[in-house]
């Protein structure tokens, strides 16, 4: 990242704000004492990681395919997925399923939403955070070649090279999370999109920062976020009653 960028983005940007706190403040309303959560595509933990010290009554699962995220601190439990198509996970076993930047790495949609309503209890619930296919930077992520975007998320977010893995952007629209929330009878409590701040894909420079700054300004001064923000927020719920999960967002 650009020094110039990062004392702009500073300046005239509210962290408060932004895509991860959003998501954290989510996942914390609908946590509550006994449950059993389950972190699909959970990773090292090393990147805005949630506060899982702060809630010691709840039971964290990772699953991840890559190996190294079984040095992630923040799980009770780690188990590899080495199948897509058949997470480790015990049926009917889950109270709330959370993906943070992982949709947009689904290639198999139709399997991803018969695992998550395998897993989840009656009642359950699934949040996740994911990019938005109709942001400009989103189109060009899935244009350009993994090698670029791995040394491009290492420079701008630290993000480690070996937990970049190929994006397919299939469930990345709202119209389509809706389609296939509808088609697994999952019931939609929460979904939209917005641009919480200017991409940071851009940063290493001044002047990309300027270009996703102006753009970042302009959809919500338009009211286009809903169309066109860079980040989607999604919380669905299985049918049938939970009593460990006794509000929704």
């Amino acid at each position: 990242m650009s020094r110039l960028a990062k004392k702009l983005r500073a300046k005239l940007v509210d962290d408060q704000t932004n895509d991860w706190r959003t998501y954290h403040k989510m996942v914390a309303s609908l946590l509550r004492p006994g449950i059993r959560v389950l972190d699909v595509g959970c990773g090292v933990g090393h990147v805005a990681p949630f506060p899982w010290d702060q809630y010691p009554d709840v039971e964290v699962i990772g699953i991840d395919p890559n190996p190294e995220a079984n040095h992630n601190t923040n799980l009770n439990r780690f188990e590899l997925l080495k199948d897509f198509s058949n997470w480790p996970v015990e049926d009917n076993s889950i109270d709330l399923v959370l993906s943070r930047y992982v949709l947009e790495h689904v290639e198999n949609p139709e399997d991803f939403f018969a695992n998550l309503t395998r897993v989840l209890k009656p009642g359950g619930q699934f949040i996740a955070l994911t990019p938005n296919h109709r942001h400009p930077a989103v189109i060009c992520s899935g244009i350009l070649p993994l090698r670029v975007k791995q040394r491009i998320l290492k420079a701008t977010t630290g993000v480690q090279e070996s937990d970049v893995f190929p994006t397919w952007y299939r469930i990345n629209t709202l119209s389509k999370l809706r389609r296939y929330a509808q088609k697994f009878d999952l019931q939609i409590e929460h979904l939209d999109a917005r641009e919480y701040g200017p991409t940071g894909y851009l940063d290493f420079n001044v002047f990309g920062f300027l270009v996703s700054y102006t753009y970042y300004e302009a959809v919500r001064w338009l009211f286009l976020e809903r169309w066109f923000g860079a980040s989607i927020t999604v919380v669905l719920r299985k049918p049938g009653l939970n009593p460990k999960i006794l509000s929704s967002t």
